[in-house]
């Protein structure tokens, strides 16, 4: 007997060197569009994370005109960072969302201090709605802690300035309907920054003095303060007089540009309204999905192209409004879109013994919902294979085995670009090495020859599988 290990050797049929041409050819897609401009946009945001984690500490002792240059700085890389990213709401969301936020509080500070208000949407053109909204809570934060500052110096005029600026946002906010979520966790802040600066400014309102005068000249909040003026009051109030409707009271806002933050809380309602019926909708392609793999399992092939024809129209259906609205693709849209892709790769399976590749897909699929419908495949694939080993087909398993080592093999390629698919590739890996079982048992039931005794057994009319099967068909 020899005293070394037998070396392995690479056992994979004519059609498993196709399909591997086929998935390396659809990798170098992936990794190409994984890479692309990723070694400069991670050093951008590496930069960009670390001047802002400069900035605050630099405003907070006053060298706003160093404050100023980097925020300028950083407006362009970010800009540029958002020029990378294009539509793609995952990466902004996941990239650049905090980084953004942090640079929008660092910019409407610096503006508070050279206007005495909160810098209006329209003058931080990089943030987007909840970007925007997240950046002035932020905002808020920091005024807070720069009040009482200002109170242990005896600045009553500016612990006054932040009371009123606060109380208007903390006004206008109250009309908001957050969803749960990570702005609605800095949203219930808001009311303790609030309180915060009320309880310092109260405080302060004891002292004797003529600063204490300065503070609650607005009322509660006062009349310039996000209510109806007094001039406003008395018109209303001469309108019902003379017998007509009384119309609501125009509201002034001093600090906050109040229209244009009510303007983004409707754009913010229209946006949950559309992703209520995304949401919806995906329900029904996964339906449609999970249906026509049982279709398919059972070999009922023509009615699950039937199903995925049906879900086909309603992943096009969505896309228009993902298209104009591409935070909503990430969750229930995409994972849905990864379900019919599982289906599809099932099907193709089934009748062409073949993969789809990533741009063969009818729809435009990006490489995170790809990978995950491939993962997701091996484990239809599982089910197969149990099929067929109840039927002693060893042939057909150890193609199924096949298959799965060349998608491990694919995913474990794009993985180790840095890309986080390592959850996908432990569940192909799970699946993997069921399969793998399956064929070392019916190996040593073929070598043993109980296979053939019980095929032999399933001729004379008893049964094929014999005593045991069931252990197998569990399996």
């Amino acid at each position: 007997m020899s005293s070394l290990p037998v070396i392995p050797t690479k056992k994979i049929s004519s059609a498993g060197l196709t399909l591997h041409e086929k998935l390396n050819l659809t990798c170098s897609k992936i990794e190409a569009s994984l890479e692309e401009n990723q070694e400069d946009a991670f050093k951008a945001i590496r930069s960009v994370a670390s001047a802002n984690q400069d900035l605050l500490p630099l405003i907070r002792e006053g060298d706003l005109a160093k404050a100023t240059t980097v925020i300028e700085e950083n407006g362009r890389v970010l800009a540029q960072l958002l020029s990378v990213v294009g539509n793609d709401g995952n990466k902004r969301e996941n990239k650049l969302a905090f980084h953004l936020e942090r640079f929008g509080t660092a910019h409407m500070l610096v503006d508070f201090f050279a206007t005495g208000k909160l810098t209006a949407p329209k003058d931080t053109p990089l943030c987007n709605d909840e970007e925007y909204i997240a950046a002035a809570i932020g905002w808020a934060q920091e005024l807070s802690r720069y009040a009482l500052h200002r109170a242990i110096d005896g600045e009553t005029a500016s612990v006054e300035l932040v009371r009123c600026a606060l109380t208007e946002l903390h006004q206008v906010l109250l009309t908001f309907d957050f969803r749960n979520g990570a702005l609605r966790r800095r949203y219930d802040g808001m009311k303790y920054f609030v309180k915060s600066v009320e309880d310092i400014a109260y405080e302060l309102s004891l002292l004797p003095g003529e600063a204490s005068m300065l503070l609650f000249q607005d009322g509660v909040p006062g009349a310039d303060n996000g209510h109806a003026t007094p001039a406003a009051t008395a018109a209303a109030a001469a309108a019902a007089t003379d017998g007509g409707a009384i119309e609501p009271a125009a509201t002034v806002w001093k600090y906050i540009d109040g229209e244009a933050i009510q303007a983004i809380q409707q754009r913010m309602a229209a946006f949950d309204q559309q992703r209520e019926f995304v949401i919806k909708e995906a329900r029904d392609i996964q339906k449609l999905s999970k249906q026509a793999v049982f279709s398919v399992i059972r070999g009922q092939n023509d009615a699950a192209r039937q199903k995925l024809s049906a879900s086909l129209k309603i992943i096009e259906r969505l896309f228009v409004i993902v298209n104009a609205h591409p935070t909503l693709r990430p969750g229930s849209f995409s994972g849905a879109l990864e379900e019919w892709c599982e289906a599809q790769m099932l099907l193709d399976w089934c009748e062409k013994k073949t993969i789809p590749d990533i741009s063969d897909l009818p729809c435009a699929l990006n490489a995170a919902e790809y990978i995950g419908g491939l993962s997701d495949f091996t484990g239809e694939l599982g089910r197969l294979a149990v099929m067929l080993a109840a039927k002693r087909e060893l042939a057909a398993v150890r193609e199924i085995m096949e298959v799965d080592l060349l998608i491990f093999d694919t995913i474990a390629r794009v993985n180790n670009q840095g890309n986080n698919f390592h959850k996908k590739l432990e569940a192909v890996q799970t699946n993997l090495k069921k399969i793998e079982s399956l064929v070392f048992e019916l190996t040593i039931m073929e070598r043993s020859g109980r296979m053939k005794k019980r095929m032999r057994l399933g001729d004379d009319g008893s049964s094929a599988a014999g005593p045991g099967a069931g252990a197998a068909s569990d399996e």
